[in-house]
């Protein structure tokens, strides 16, 4: 791992980096907000709940990466996370503008399934170029429940699954809710393929659920499956977190 570089000079470098990043990233998010907005004739929720919601998540990124980032640049892994979670946003703006048809159900498949097809890049990106971080796996955990909970929230919405569908999204919340009661359930979990073959079968389910194609009586045996194995993962990590909750342990 690139340590990052002591004193003012690095600050400065993050500084820039992250500017530089997060104003591209803005202004193409922008641009790609109007340009969907105008071409489906939405009104204004859809600017208010992307725009807001992306104001949001670059808000949070500059007040915690100074104290997070253990080197002086942003990275390219985190920007492609970040452009995840930036179509997320686009995502999350349909919800005013249900029900989605026509091309503008397509397009909102294609922008779920591009989020969904970079989900592991920028973790490959992470790996092969040596800025992997506790900070950079965190934004990338965070932006996959964001984008659960919306997708849940729209295949919901567009009645191809029942108001269950919506524990997909919630179980992350609730599990850090819940952490706040019993605080051994914010302890560190130990890295493991089936958390992340399980993430992926959830996000791939509800892309799927999304597709105009996709009739209910499939989609909500797609959601409910899914769901299943994400509950079955949750539980297995907290018997864990429970078990080496003062011990530690390996999984």
């Amino acid at each position: 791992m690139i340590n990052r570089l002591q004193g003012s000079a690095a600050d400065h470098d993050l500084a820039t980096s992250t500017a530089l990043s997060l104003s591209v990233a803005g202004v193409v998010f922008t641009m790609l907000t109007a340009t969907i907005a105008t071409a489906a004739d939405l009104g204004p929720a859809f600017y208010a709940i992307s725009l807001s919601l992306g104001c949001v998540i670059c808000g949070l990124l500059v007040v915690r990466l100074p104290q997070r980032l253990p080197w002086n640049r942003f990275g390219s892994a985190n920007c492609v996370t970040l452009a995840r979670a930036l179509l997320t946003c686009l995502l999350a703006g349909t919800l005013g503008a249900m029900p989605l048809t026509g091309a503008l159900a397509w397009t909102m498949l294609a922008i779920a399934a591009l989020a969904f097809a970079l989900d592991g890049v920028d973790g490959w990106l992470a790996r092969r170029r040596r800025e992997d971080s506790a900070f950079g796996a965190r934004f990338d955990m965070e932006t996959d429940a964001l984008f659960v909970l919306v997708l849940s929230l729209i295949v919901f919405e567009l009645e191809k699954a029942g108001a269950w569908v919506l524990l997909s999204g919630a179980m992350r919340y609730l599990f850090v809710a819940a952490g706040l009661v019993w605080p051994w359930l914010v302890g560190p979990l130990p890295p493991s393929r089936r958390r992340q073959i399980v993430c992926a079968l959830q996000g791939g389910a509800l892309v799927v659920c999304l597709a105009p194609i996709t009739p209910p009586a499939l989609s909500v045996w797609l959601a409910l499956a899914a769901l299943a194995a994400l509950g079955l993962s949750f539980v297995k990590d907290v018997l864990w977190l429970r078990r080496n909750r003062t011990t530690g342990g390996a999984e």
